[in-house]
């Protein structure tokens, strides 16, 4: 999608506050895409894939397994608790 129709391109281009109020594009989006989905087609050009594109997606399907080990009990107080004090707290640690 060419710049100018992208809002995401304000923010990463370092827009300042000022600019992103005054203009449309990040709170409204492209003023195409006010209009009724006919005019957007006609608004770009349609990609035709040749049969060598499409030849990509002839590819075998791959199977993936994974396998999770234990959760040692460090890990678990680690994601559980939310910070360090709580445990040493819970465990008698501390007074």
């Amino acid at each position: 999608m060419p710049t100018k129709f992208n809002p995401a391109d304000c923010t990463s281009r370092g827009a300042t506050v000022e600019a992103l109020i005054k203009g449309r594009l990040w709170f409204y989006g492209p003023e195409f895409l006010q209009c009724t989905p006919d005019y957007w087609l006609s608004r770009f050009e349609k990609a035709e894939m040749s049969s060598e594109d499409l030849k990509v997606f002839d590819k075998p399907i791959a199977n993936v397994f994974m396998v999770e080990g234990g959760v040692s009990a460090v890990d678990y107080l680690i994601s559980y608790f939310s910070c360090l004090h709580r445990p040493k707290k819970g465990l008698g640690l501390l007074p």
